[in-house]
């Protein structure tokens, strides 16, 4: 865009703010797309511990069912 409207000097200066706008809006939103991104991966991170801790409750239910330590 700004190698079209330099050719023409009465729009490179519109261009330009054109441009600036636009790209602190890029910036903005590279630092929400971060920011989501970390909260995701904490989230990820908590789930996973979760899901290791029913997998070992769940373990230790089976092993108690089998040795006759709990019933139904």
């Amino acid at each position: 865009m700004i190698d079209i409207v330099s050719e023409n000097d009465d729009m490179k200066e519109d261009a330009e703010i054109i441009h600036e706008k636009y790209k602190s809006k890029l910036v903005s939103l590279d630092e929400t797309e971060s920011e989501i991104k970390a909260k995701l991966e904490a989230r990820l991170t908590e789930l996973d511990e979760q899901m290791k801790s029913a997998k070992m409750l769940s373990f230790d239910a089976k092993v108690q069912y089998k040795s006759n330590e709990i019933s139904e």
